[in-house]
């Protein structure tokens, strides 16, 4: 059923006003991020936390407002948790995970198997060489808290892939904070390195994305754009201060 509205929301798109069509975008996200923390609190006999505005739920919705689209991928999977909500919200596009984590994968994989989800794969690789697939070959590639332990000499080579194989889009939520915030807010505070406008602390790196994304992304004729996530709900790194939502959307 939630995937049923989804598509009439998204159909009904290019025939409603701008504003009509947000204000009914809005409240079936209210409605459907409300039920999943309702059935989370079931599932975990406790009270679930607020999932709308959180770092998944920006990533999904984002992801949702480019349909139509017929392929995603993410680099950096981990166990496909993603792919348990776009599965029952897109049963019919082609989902695949990568992830360099064997364990991750097989564990994920089985899940999603035991849960009935025939159209995502998990495969065991690593996202600086995406060389399996062929250009344009997914609508959009993603990342969801993966480019955070990329090390800096990886980091750009990973993107360039993902800007290879998508046709669209590329979404990335991660830790971002323009250079001159970065050299003021943190400095060079112990357990923490600064160097090119890049901060690394306790194994994960914050970025400044838009000086990072202008050496190479726009280049290419791609646009940038980074927003804050609203209402981040992860505890651990720094997702409170710096979690984002970068888009880069490839030029036609």
């Amino acid at each position: 059923m939630t995937a049923l509205i989804l598509r009439l929301l998204n159909e009904l798109r290019p025939v409603l006003p701008k504003a009509v069509w947000r204000f009914f975008n809005k409240l079936w996200w209210t409605y459907f991020w409300a039920r999943e923390r309702k059935q989370t609190s079931k599932e975990l006999s406790i009270r679930g936390p607020k999932l709308a505005g959180s770092e998944r739920a920006v990533l999904i919705e984002a992801i949702a407002e480019k349909y139509p689209f017929s392929a995603l991928i993410e680099i950096g999977c981990a166990y496909g948790q993603n792919f348990h909500i776009l599965c029952c919200l897109f049963p019919e596009i082609h989902l695949v995970g990568i992830d360099c984590n064997e364990n991750c994968i097989s564990e994920g994989g089985e899940l999603l198997a035991k849960r009935g989800y025939k159209n995502a794969k998990l495969i065991c690789a690593n996202g600086i060489d995406l060389g399996q697939f062929a250009d344009n070959s997914f609508d959009i590639a993603y990342t969801c808290a993966a480019l955070l332990y990329v090390d800096n000499r990886d980091v750009e080579a990973v993107i360039s892939e993902m800007l290879r194989v998508a046709r669209k889009t590329v979404f990335l939520v991660e830790q971002h904070l323009d250079g001159a915030s970065l050299e003021r807010i943190l400095g060079n505070r112990e357990g923490w390195v600064e160097r090119h406008g890049v901060l690394h602390g306790e194994g994960y790196w914050i970025r400044d994305y838009a000086a990072l994304l202008g050496r190479f992304a726009k280049a290419r004729g791609c646009e940038v754009r980074i927003t804050k996530i609203p209402f981040p709900l992860w505890t651990s790194e720094r997702w409170k201060d710096f979690g984002c939502l970068i888009e880069i959307a490839k030029g036609r």
